[in-house]
């Protein structure tokens, strides 16, 4: 298939399916002439590549995973990233959850401050 076809099957850009090339994530592709012609696994590399990048990870994190020494998927890397990514997840989720409880309680204070203006308390001043 050429790339317009790639682009409608995948649902990724013409500008992205080069930009992969480019970085070697869809290893060597054929030409037919000036045109690049893709095979199925091809597609199978662009929609791993697009769920990686919704799950977080940025191209250059893939260039290495994506095609090992033997020109498969590096799957033991890639596990291995996947849990990397889970813990940096769930670190920012207690991160958010500790904001977001600090920001409950300011409203909290900012309502007393509100509701009950002869008990001020000193914060409020």
């Amino acid at each position: 298939m050429f790339i317009g076809e790639l682009a409608k099957r995948s649902q990724a850009t013409i500008k992205a399916l080069r930009l992969y090339e480019s970085l070697g994530l869809l290893g060597p592709v054929q030409r037919q002439g000036k045109y690049r012609v893709y095979g199925a696994e091809a597609l199978q590399q662009v929609q791993l590549i697009r769920h990686a990048q919704r799950l977080g990870f940025r191209l250059a994190e893939l260039q290495s995973l994506i095609h090992h020494h033997n020109g498969a998927p590096d799957w033991s890397g890639i596990q291995h990233q996947l849990a990397q990514k889970s813990e940096a997840i769930r670190g920012e989720i207690l991160r958010l959850e500790a904001l977001q409880d600090e920001l409950h309680r300011l409203q909290t204070e900012l309502s007393l401050c509100l509701n009950a203006p002869s008990q001020v308390p000193e914060r409020c001043v």
